[in-house]
């Protein structure tokens, strides 16, 4: 398995280090978790100018299967 981080700027963001910490564990380990052998995950963050305001944009993809639309 392939893991890929990408940062297209040092973001500087103001959290909770305990809800960060937690949000890259779930979507990491989820990731990894449902990623076959030989596939890959990819994470990057982009700091986006809204207004007055910044924010974090965190996009995540892998080579999973996902999951089946009809769950029925």
């Amino acid at each position: 398995m392939t893991l890929t981080l990408t940062a297209r700027q040092n973001p500087f963001v103001l959290v909770n280090p305990r809800h960060m910490g937690q949000l890259w564990t779930n979507l990491i380990s989820n990731a990894i978790k449902y990623t076959p052998a030989g596939g890959s995950v990819r994470v990057s963050w982009i700091r986006m100018k809204r207004g007055p305001s910044e924010r974090l944009r965190i996009q995540e993809s892998e080579s999973a299967p996902g999951i089946a639309h009809d769950i029925s």
